[in-house]
């Protein structure tokens, strides 16, 4: 990586990393470590950037903050992007090279890349893989859009590591290489407020694999095999109940992969939709050396992410589900058909426009006894509802009304359920400080 950074900035005095969070600070130390002297610009919207102690001794550092923090990219440099920094490309310089940590990681570690993307699914599925190479033995490690840059583990990896990079949108916007093995869960509407059309998502999730090539293998859901024709590198399909795939969901509890059957064993997720993704997760480390029943049983030692179908807690005869992760109606009524017993639902946050009508009809279709609703989505979502819900529909002005509403207009031995179909930024700082809160508020209602 070192080697490839030397030869980027040949013709280049000046680095600019546009966008100083979590990414950001991980490109300044490893730049810093190896190229102490080279001049580095921090471009980022937030004036509060220049005042952290790890940068206050550096003469070779300067700040761009504030609404005009992107000007500065009409200078000649290499600029690294992070990821959900919307670049305007109007003002960058002709000379400039864009790039990103994750492009350079994946032209640098491309072979012993297994890549995992899709609007949902992902965290789960980079974690389970990296769970099951390691239950195999293997030089592994997880890193990317879970939380961990990816240069923040360089020095952990050798030739003979195989390497888990869950990969948002966010990050394959703008790359040119794809990785060895690339995982594509599945293509939802999400980000528009971004990405301004569902065609520019899309896209810049299909940069997952559009660098391939013959050698390198593509893991993708057999309802979108038509929209990756395109690809050169080899397909893996895989579907429910379906001939023609390679790996194929058979029932509840059996699963065939290139012609061979399993058995699965006892699992902690809960949902067809996580057992599709498994047999994913499965055909990835086939595919990176691993035999399947060597590794199986593993699948029994798996638990669930926080925040994902995460049992909370018990009281009253009410049973509580946190799946904050839950940002687009399809993720909530995968949630509703996996745990069956569903007795309320808290929805809604801030409003991306999403499409909710699709939702709406499911729910008027189900055994609900109420919807509990929240915020701008919330506000558009209840007048949506039509005569044929035959539950009540109530709002809130805040999560801990809501958790008081829905729990206490829950059937005694059903489930309270969080899965807002909506994005958290209108009052939490993320889904993962939603999610806690709700834990919270369950745990202290009487």
């Amino acid at each position: 990586m070192i080697s490839l950074l030397k030869d980027l900035f040949t013709d280049h005095e000046l680095v600019i990393i546009l966008g100083f969070g979590r990414e950001g600070k991980s490109t300044y130390r490893l730049l810093r470590k190896y190229f102490p002297e080279i001049s580095i610009l921090v471009s980022d919207v937030n004036l509060a950037v220049n005042q952290l102690e790890e940068t206050a001794a550096d003469i070779h550092l300067k700040f761009s903050t504030g609404v005009d923090y992107q000007e500065v990219l009409r200078l000649k440099a290499v600029v690294f992007k992070s990821p959900g920094v919307k670049i305007d490309a109007n003002l960058l310089h002709p000379q400039s090279i864009l790039t990103s940590q994750t492009n350079l990681f994946i032209q640098r570690y491309h072979q012993q890349l297994i890549g995992v993307s899709g609007t949902k699914g992902k965290s789960t599925t980079s974690s389970l893989i990296f769970h099951l190479l390691k239950a195999g033995d293997m030089d592994a490690v997880l890193l990317g859009n879970i939380g961990i840059p990816a240069f923040d583990k360089l020095e952990a990896i050798s030739d003979k590591t195989t390497i888990v990079f869950e990969l948002s949108a966010h990050q394959l916007q703008n790359v040119k290489h794809s990785p060895h093995i690339a995982v594509l869960l599945n293509i939802f509407p999400e980000h528009l407020d971004y990405f301004n059309s569902f065609e520019s998502y899309r896209e810049a999730k299909l940069n997952l694999y559009a660098f391939q090539s013959s050698a390198d293998v593509l893991i993708v859901p057999e309802i979108l095999t038509d929209q990756v024709k395109g690809g050169r590198g080899q397909v893996w399909s895989f579907s429910q109940n379906s001939d023609s795939t390679t790996g194929r969901l058979e029932s509840q509890h059996e699963f065939t992969i290139a012609g061979k059957q399993f058995v699965f064993p006892e699992i902690q997720l809960k949902g067809m939709h996580n057992k599709l993704n498994m047999i994913a997760a499965l055909m990835a480390v086939q595919n990176a050396g691993l035999e399947i029943p060597e590794i199986i049983q593993s699948l029994s030692t798996f638990r669930g992410l926080p925040h994902r179908l995460e049992y909370v807690t018990e009281k009253n005869g009410v049973t509580y589900y946190n799946d904050s992760i839950s940002t687009i109606p399809a993720s909530a009524m995968a949630a509703i058909e996996a745990l069956q017993q569903v007795g309320s639902l808290i929805l809604g946050g801030y409003d991306r426009g999403l499409d909710y009508q699709e939702l709406v009809s499911f729910l008027e279709k189900s055994n609900l006894s109420c919807v509990v609703f929240l915020g701008e989505a919330g506000k558009r979502m209840m007048p949506l509802f039509s005569s044929a819900f035959e539950g009540q529909l109530y709002w809130a002005d805040s999560l801990a009304h809501a958790v008081e509403l829905a729990g206490d207009h829950t059937p005694s031995g059903k489930i309270c359920l969080l899965s807002p179909a909506a994005a958290s930024y209108d009052q939490f700082h993320n889904f993962e400080h939603r999610g806690d809160t709700f834990k919270e508020l369950v745990q202290c209602k009487p």
